[in-house]
């Protein structure tokens, strides 16, 4: 007999891990991707989780089995989602450094006297030397 042994009654062993499966998964992730899309067209007061549903073609109900509500929708993304943000900022700011230098290097190249003034013309004052007028009346102050 199953579940008795010796006389005593062995209660039923129940899953102590809640292993995620693959599908669900899969189905939290297009959630993610839609919900990201959704938020930034229409803005977190604007956005419908009925909309999201939806889009995906799902029931409202099965967006809150993965989130409590839609501010756990808007910030749900785990560490994954920080991750990948974390890496586009350094990606844009490598991206920005390395076109800066590119372009200042092309200036240094292409100027004369390269984009640096005298001390001269900086005490004098830029407005004056390079333009030949001023940028402030202050004699009218």
């Amino acid at each position: 007999m199953n579940g008795v042994s010796n006389g005593l009654i062995v209660p039923p062993r129940y899953r102590t891990q809640n292993l995620a499966r693959p599908r669900s998964e899969a189905k939290r992730a297009r959630i993610v991707e839609a919900s990201m899309a959704h938020f930034a067209e229409h803005g977190f007061h604007a956005a419908r989780v009925g909309d999201i549903a939806a889009e995906l073609g799902i029931a409202k109900g099965s967006i809150f089995q993965h989130f409590k509500s839609k501010d756990g929708l808007f910030f749900g993304g785990g560490w994954s989602l920080l991750g990948e943000q974390i890496l586009a900022v350094g990606v844009v700011l490598a991206f920005s450094f390395v076109v800066s230098m590119l372009i200042g290097m092309a200036l240094r190249r292409t100027l004369r006297g390269g984009v640096r003034v005298t001390e001269d013309e900086e005490d004098t004052g830029l407005d004056l030397t390079l333009h030949s007028e001023t940028g402030y009346a202050l004699e009218r102050v």
